[in-house]
């Protein structure tokens, strides 16, 4: 791991990896059932009573027949004449129903693919490189605008070595974005950003760090590997982004350091005018991230009095 240290809130990531939400697919028209099925009831009583109907006529031909029993003759002819009427207005209505849905359904399947022509056109529109793009930035946007606000401080803290000289190159190049003297978070020792950057215009709030390798007084181990992790996470959670330099870098590298800032805001919100003014300015130089041993050692050392 090397210094500086970029830490960009999840959020963001995900927002410019976002896709919008495609309208359903034209579902493609159901054949209707147009079959006799619904008086299969009504076909089988009426063929059975008219079965029977026509027994009873052939009985009535025959004396012997009618003469042992003419009610059931009559009884039969009756319910085969009542069964057939049900069935022949339910053949005519239905036919014109069945019609109808037959005419629905060859008209919807006939303009099908235009639908669908133009379903997928419409897709291709939404998923094109610049809407894209555009749909990203403005979710982008919404998710910067949730940022948690610093809170400002009503007493003064202590500052690092090299942290006003660094705060004349950030107003210099920044003279809207820096504040300090806030904290973030609603606890007892909230956090206290050495400075923080804002971008009014879209609410990015970028939490600028000098680590330093030891405490120069006492040479008490200081930021170093995981030491500051709960913190950083705390930021990102607020959708702050963290940028952590070295202290070695700000001494030596400071136009190199606000040149690196530039570059977050520009990947982040498209906006390229910092870096329009530092034009001929070289990229930070990484410096290895250091473990507790190797802060112990660099105090022995007297390492920050070297830069």
């Amino acid at each position: 791991m090397q210094f500086p240290i970029i830490i960009i809130p999840k959020s963001f990531k995900w927002a410019k990896e976002k896709t919008p939400k495609l309208p359903p697919e034209p579902l493609k028209p159901i054949q209707p059932d147009t079959s006799l099925s619904g008086c299969s009831l009504w076909i089988f009583i009426g063929t059975f009573s008219f079965s029977m109907l026509l027994i009873g006529f052939g009985n009535n031909g025959s004396n012997n027949s009618i003469n042992e029993n003419p009610e059931m003759v009559l009884i039969f002819n009756i319910i085969g004449l009542v069964s057939l009427i049900p069935i022949f207005i339910w053949l005519y209505s239905n036919k014109k129903k069945r019609t109808i849905k037959k005419t629905i359904y060859e008209n919807e399947l006939k303009v099908f693919p235009n639908i669908m022509e133009e379903y997928n056109q419409k897709i291709q529109e939404i998923m094109s490189s610049k809407n894209l793009l555009n749909f990203r930035e403005q979710e982008l946007k919404k998710v910067i605008q949730l940022s948690t606000s610093a809170n400002y401080l009503k007493k003064s803290v202590n500052k690092g070595r090299y942290e006003d000289l660094f705060f004349t190159y950030l107003t210099n190049f920044f003279p809207e974005n820096i504040i300090i003297n806030v904290s973030l978070g609603h606890f007892e020792n909230p956090y206290v950003p050495d400075f923080v950057f804002v971008d009014k215009s879209t609410g990015l709030h970028i939490d600028i760090e000098i680590d330093e390798p030891y405490v120069l007084n006492t040479k008490e181990p200081i930021h170093f590997v995981g030491s500051d992790a709960r913190r950083n996470l705390f930021f990102e959670e607020n959708n702050w982004v963290v940028l952590r330099f070295a202290e070695e870098q700000v001494a030596k590298q400071p136009l190199s350091c606000c040149i690196t800032i530039a570059n977050i805001v520009n990947e982040i919100t498209g906006n390229s005018s910092y870096l329009s003014k530092m034009k001929n300015i070289e990229e930070i130089k990484p410096v290895e991230c250091w473990t507790r041993e190797d802060s112990l050692f660099l105090g022995k050392q007297n390492y920050r009095e070297t830069y």
